[in-house]
Parts: structure tokens; C-alpha cells; sequence
């Protein structure tokens, strides 16, 4: 077996020894997952709360902090299409919990898997993802903790923070499945794989208008279009918020949407695992959704709907998918034009929180924005309501047409079940 060319990971990891038992389990995961010791000379962890438990152990002198930012020697990314997963074990080190990238990552597994049955894959974790790569038991999957004796079982390990773009997402969205069979040499699909759920007769339709940035979510006028349109069209409607993260912007939406919602509308308030969300996706009729981790579970389940996009590309993001129809805004002005591939707000030099439009400076001198600067309240408020980035403002004076869009949508699928996604007409 020819050796191929390493590099140092761009992950790093906390290495710790301790002669301690222990067992640590995802919080947020519905999926059985843990870590336990393994009586290995030292374990390596990404998640900070199980180092503050290691630290406390340290205290006790039963358990010691090796290294704070330990590389691996990883496979060099000009040798991945190298890799021969016939005969190779090979250890995939995760890109974090987005469920876009999840999403991404776990079907060009799914690639793998259709060319070289054989394959021998694991995945170390966070912990987060575990919900998602648990969909198929053929991933070992390693959570929040690899430890020295499970490193020796793999022939090579991959980090998959090297894909080709990774280092600017927050800039420039990727489509992870398509880059990484990109980047493996792997043939691209000669078709993209039809919505494997017809919609039915009397679909419910399922709102679903939060991402994991308040830059990405939808107005509230469009969502209140939507409903409004459907509502009128007879359809049942639901709507679910999100049960895991962004509370603030949950409130900021609820309190300029729910009003305006129909009696009987099914209100929904959101899942605690990735797990729940997963099954609840799975059994939908058809949805309506924002750029956001949903609008990527669909493609695990071929889920019919609609996706409306802004400062992001969502023929980029949605790769080679056919299930959901796209309405992409269309915005021009002096600094910038949709799509920018902005996928969070942006800090400007002062302090400021926004993108190139609404703050009126090059793109060049932003950087992607953290919470230190304004409360997470203050920024929902801002960039829900009261002064919204351009491209989701001109989404906002959009809302009947799109609205329209989606009933149109609607119906043509139930006309013929078999119909092809549309794009936003121009």
C-alpha cells in the first residue's frame, strides 16, 4: 500500500490522559452516542464542556491536559482521490454541526458507499452530528472523544476542514456533497434524484421560516403572504419554529407573525434533537422554507416545497436537488447585488453590524460578525424588523409575488405529481 503525502490537520484537538472511567453523551442529540474510556494512554476531545469536566478531574491530579491544540497528520487534500476505500479504514474528522454541512458531508458518504460497498468509514465528531450520520449504521462514528487505541484501527485519517472553500464559507456557501465528490474525483450524477414523496391530495403545508441567522430567516410580511395565499386556497397550514437555538429571534418572529395567523393554524414550537427534526421532515406533505438546515434535510427524504434564498445561491446550495422549488431574490444597488454569498451578518471596523448594502462599505473590509459587539435580541430586532439587509428588504416587497410563486407550485404538483421544480420567473 503506497503511503500518501500528509499534511497537519487544520482541526486541532484538547489531549488528555486519565486512568479514570468515564462516559460522556450528547446533549442535544436524540441518537444513541458516547464516549467512553478505553484504558488508552490518551484521548483526544473537540467539545469544550467535556474539557471543563476533564479540568475538574485535573483538580483531583486524576486526569491532565497533554496538549491544548494537538494536530493529527492527515492525508494532504491533492491525495484524496488517492484513497482506496476498498482496501483502506479511513477516519473522517467532521466540519461542525451546521446541518447544511451535515447534510452535504453524510450523502457523499452515501457516494462512497454506492461505488466501494466494502467502505470502512468513521467519523469523530462533536457530537452534535450525530443524528444525521446515525442514519446509517455502516459510519462508525466516534462522539466528542477519539481515543488512542480507535486512532490505530484507521489507515488514514481525513480532515475535512481542508475541502476546498472551507476556509471562507461564511463569505461563500458551499455545497459540501458536490465539492467533496469534486475533490475525491468522484463523477458527478448524471441526474439529480427526483422528490421521492408525492404530494397528496389535501397536503398540509409546512412554514418553516427560521435559519440559523436572522440575516437568512424570512420576513415577516412574506411569511404572512404566504400564509395569508394559502389559507385562502383551503390548505391546511402549519408552522414550526426552531426548538434548539436563535430563542431570540423565535420571539422577535412569533410576535410579528402569530397575530396575523388564522385560527386553526398549527403552531408549532420546535424540536430539542436534530433527531425529532429529522422525523418530523420525513413525514411532511410539502414545505415552505428559509435558506436554513431544513431546506437541506429535505434532500435526505426527497421532500417537496419550496426554498426562498437572499444573500445566499440557492442553485449553489441545493447542488444537484430537484425537491425543492426556488424563488432566489433578485436585488441590485451600489455596494452589492443578490446573491453576495454572505451566510451571517458581517462587523464593520466600527463596530457595526450588517452587510456591504446596508452598511455601505466594501466587502473586503467586513469580517464575519461574533455576539461581542450587540446583544442577540438587539441583532434579531435589527435585522428582522427594523432595518433589514437590502436583499431580504427587497424579499419583504416581494411577498405577494412570491406568495403566488408558491401556490403556483402547489398546484402544479398536484396536477402532475412527477413535476419538475421550478425556479423564481424572471
Amino acid at each position: 500500500m503506497n503511503r500518501l503525502p500528509m499534511v497537519d490537520s487544520r482541526t486541532t484537538f484538547w489531549a488528555f490522559e486519565t486512568r479514570l472511567a468515564f462516559h460522556y453523551g450528547a446533549k442535544r442529540s436524540g441518537s444513541v452516542g458516547a464516549s467512553a474510556a478505553d484504558g488508552s494512554p490518551y484521548y483526544l476531545a473537540r467539545h469544550p464542556d467535556l474539557i471543563e469536566q476533564v479540568l475538574d478531574l485535573a483538580d483531583a491530579k486524576r486526569a491532565r491536559i497533554i496538549e491544548s491544540k494537538r494536530r493529527l497528520a492527515v492525508c494532504a487534500p491533492e491525495a484524496w482521490p488517492a484513497i482506496d476505500f476498498s482496501r483502506q479504514r479511513v477516519l473522517f474528522l467532521s466540519l461542525g454541526a451546521a446541518l447544511g454541512d451535515c447534510v452535504g458531508v453524510y450523502l457523499f458518504f452515501q457516494k462512497i458507499f454506492a461505488r466501494t460497498p466494502s467502505a470502512a468509514i468513521g467519523l469523530a465528531t462533536k457530537g452534535h452530528e450525530l443524528d444525521i450520520f446515525s442514519l446509517d449504521d455502516r459510519i462508525q462514528l466516534h462522539p466528542f472523544i477519539v481515543s488512542a487505541r480507535q486512532l490505530q484501527t484507521y489507515d488514514i485519517v481525513v480532515d475535512l476542514a481542508l475541502m476546498p472553500g472551507w476556509t471562507t464559507v461564511a463569505q461563500s456557501p458551499v455545497d459540501a456533497e458536490s465539492v467533496l465528490s469534486a475533490a475525491f474525483a468522484m463523477a458527478a450524477d448524471a441526474e439529480p434524484p427526483p422528490p421521492t414523496k408525492a404530494i397528496g391530495r389535501s397536503p398540509t403545508i409546512t412554514v418553516m421560516p427560521m435559519a440559523s441567522s436572522a440575516l437568512r430567516s424570512l420576513p415577516p410580511r412574506v411569511v404572512t403572504a404566504i400564509a395569508g395565499r394559502l389559507s385562502r386556497g383551503g390548505y391546511p397550514l402549519r408552522f414550526l419554529w426552531n426548538g434548539q437555538w436563535q430563542q431570540a429571534d423565535v420571539q422577535v418572529l412569533r410576535k410579528a407573525i402569530d397575530p396575523s395567523l388564522e385560527a386553526g393554524v398549527d403552531i408549532r414550537p420546535g424540536f430539542r434533537t436534530t433527531l425529532d427534526l429529522l422525523r418530523f421532515v420525513a413525514e411532511q406533505d410539502y414545505v415552505v422554507v428559509a435558506d436554513s438546515g431544513p431546506a437541506h434535510l429535505t434532500k435526505l427524504f426527497g421532500i417537496p416545497g419550496t426554498a426562498i434564498y437572499t444573500s445566499a445561491d440557492g442553485s449553489l446550495l441545493q447542488g444537484r436537488h430537484r425537491n425543492l422549488s426556488r424563488w432566489q431574490t433578485s436585488y441590485a444597488g451600489p455596494h452589492c447585488s443578490a446573491p453576495c454569498g454572505l451566510a451571517v451578518p458581517h462587523l464593520a471596523p466600527d463596530g457595526k453590524i450588517g452587510c456591504m448594502g446596508s452598511l455601505g462599505i466594501a466587502r473586503e473590509r467586513l469580517t464575519p460578525s461574533g455576539m461581542n459587539k450587540v446583544s442577540r435580541f438587539a441583532l434579531a430586532q435589527t435585522l428582522l424588523i427594523d432595518n433589514p439587509v437590502p436583499c431580504v428588504k427587497a424579499l419583504a416587497d416581494q411577498a405577494e409575488d412570491v406568495a403566488a410563486f408558491v401556490l403556483a407550485d402547489i398546484e402544479a404538483r398536484l396536477k402532475d405529481p412527477n413535476a419538475r421544480s421550478q425556479n423564481r420567473p424572471d
